[in-house]
């Protein structure tokens, strides 16, 4: 790249270095093994489905809510992917605490 400086100073290399991680992690969500859902996860998700079909009244009073959050407290853990090193996570990683600039530590 011709203008490093410029790239960096306008913020336009973390914005990349942020769009590929995005894209990185998207690829390995795409591309990883399908996990059958547990029994209990497909077991809340018929139960929304049921408190959807009774309308306003389970909605508010957020039977709702709490099966569909139980479905997804039951489904299989996917496996994360690490964000790539990039210069803004190193620097994040290894660069001065905020708290420790401001006591002057």
């Amino acid at each position: 790249m011709r203008h490093r400086g410029a790239a960096y100073k306008s913020s336009l290399a973390r914005w990349v270095e942020g769009e590929a991680a995005r894209f990185a992690a998207a690829a390995a969500r795409l591309s990883a093994t399908p996990v059958p859902p547990s029994p209990e996860a497909e077991h809340f998700r018929a139960l929304a489905e049921t408190y959807r079909g009774m309308g306003g009244a389970a909605y508010k009073a957020g039977l709702v809510q709490r099966a569909e959050e139980m479905a997804r407290k039951y489904e299989p853990a996917v496996a994360v992917v690490a964000p790539p090193d990039t210069a803004l996570a190193r620097h994040l990683r290894y660069g001065k605490p905020i708290e420790a600039f401001l006591t002057g530590r």
